[in-house]
């Protein structure tokens, strides 16, 4: 199959898939809420903060007029900053930056640092620094370095990622917003992720059709094994202030089936990636050795998997360990005994034992489906071999 007729079926799929997450998953927003749920809104209301609903814009600070602290009715003393900021509309206003003792909340400005702020009721709140700048550059040489190393095959696994956020963002979240299992909607996401990834790099084919076999085999196990491990566990969910404030918003959120949900999709890349190196290198010795059977296929796979296998549950760990770094320097003040009955503690250890025992999963997955596959096409190589030599026999 050309690339052309690749890139034509795979932008159709892109396209039915966004249409159809659209008509079964609409926005939650557009739901009905019962009275119940709205007196529960209600009751957090506290937890909608002001930023949320104020236009925002971005400034620049020209001058920090004065930099003092002012007494607090509790008596507490508190930093603030008159400060002098230029819109991004021209307009030249002052304002006054408040500095609270939580450090994950403070903003100490000067001049020439680039923020977001909001007005309202003539009021200008500063709601923190200007960091787009920094995002875009990242996205641009990421995009950069991809089409330039990776060429076509680059192109093709940037739509499937495009694919795959627009699948995200209007067919998994809304699902999960209406109150729709968590564990199936996470299941039906990685299953259409891992087609439109894999399809755009390999191909339809049978090297294709192994690997997407082993990563959804892989993570969907991976998944029912979370979830008997958040049920065994008692886990609610709801050990994070966003969990707890997502479960006011949305009464239907399963929260405590996030976290299986989580193992399935922070599983996912790993998985696909192992099998697709599975797959490919079952590929290259099929078509060195078109004759080789399914027990010699297997065992091929398997070697490549055991090699692919220790880098990557440390990948996977490591990552889910790094992201949990400031807290694991906190935990190593905690009696043994009670870290590991911690509901976040256990979350993370369901989250990286799980997800590797997805990966490794995928292994002998992908190599028996690819055995197969591959020794059935050796097979109707060695038929059609067989027939022309019968036909050249008959014919002289």
């Amino acid at each position: 199959m050309n690339l052309n007729k690749r890139a034509v079926i795979i932008k159709t799929i892109v396209c039915i898939i966004l249409t159809l997450s659209i008509s079964f998953f609409p926005e939650a927003s557009n739901s009905q809420t019962s009275p119940k749920a709205e007196k529960e809104a209600k009751v957090q209301s506290s937890i909608r903060k002001p930023q949320d609903v104020r236009p925002l814009q971005k400034g620049k600070v020209e001058k920090v007029i004065m930099d003092y602290h002012s007494q607090l009715p509790n008596g507490q003393k508190q930093r603030e900053q008159l400060i002098q900021i230029k819109t991004s509309t021209g307009q030249v206003v002052e304002a006054i930056n408040s500095i609270p003792p939580n450090l994950s909340f403070q903003v100490i400005l000067k001049k020439g640092d680039k923020i977001i702020l909001s007005q309202e009721d003539g009021a200008i709140y500063i709601e923190g620094y200007d960091r787009t700048n920094v995002s875009w550059a990242l996205l641009i040489a990421f995009l950069l370095l991809v089409l330039f190393i990776g060429g076509k095959k680059g192109a093709l696994a940037l739509i499937s990622l495009l694919a795959m956020g627009g699948f995200m963002l209007y067919g998994l979240i809304p699902s999960l917003k209406m109150g729709i299992s968590p564990l199936f909607a996470a299941s039906l996401f990685c299953v259409l992720s891992t087609l439109i990834t894999i399809t755009a790099v390999s191909g339809f084919n049978y090297k294709a059709l192994a690997a997407v076999g082993g990563t959804v085999g892989g993570v969907v196990f991976a998944g029912l094994i979370g979830s008997w491990a958040v049920f065994a566990a008692r886990l609610s969910g709801l050990m994070e202030v966003e969990m707890e404030s997502l479960h006011y918003q949305y009464p239907g959120l399963q929260v405590n089936q996030m976290i299986a949900a989580a193992v399935l999709i922070g599983s996912l890349g790993a998985a696909m990636d192992v099998a697709m190196s599975i797959s490919s290198s079952m590929y290259e010795v099929h078509i060195a050795a078109p004759t080789k059977q399914f027990k010699e296929l297997f065992q091929s796979g398997i070697n490549v998997g055991r090699d692919v296998m220790g880098t990557m549950v440390n990948t996977l760990i490591l990552a889910y360990a790094g992201s949990a770094l400031p807290t694991l320097i906190l935990f190593t003040q905690i009696n043994p005994e009670l870290l590991l009955n911690m509901e976040l503690v256990v979350k993370e250890i369901i989250l990286s034992i799980v997800g590797s025992i997805g990966l490794i999963l995928t292994i002998p997955l992908t190599a028996s489906l690819g055995a197969y596959l591959f020794s059935r096409s050796s097979r109707l190589l060695l038929n059609s071999q067989s027939l022309q030599g019968d036909a050249e026999k008959i014919a002289v």
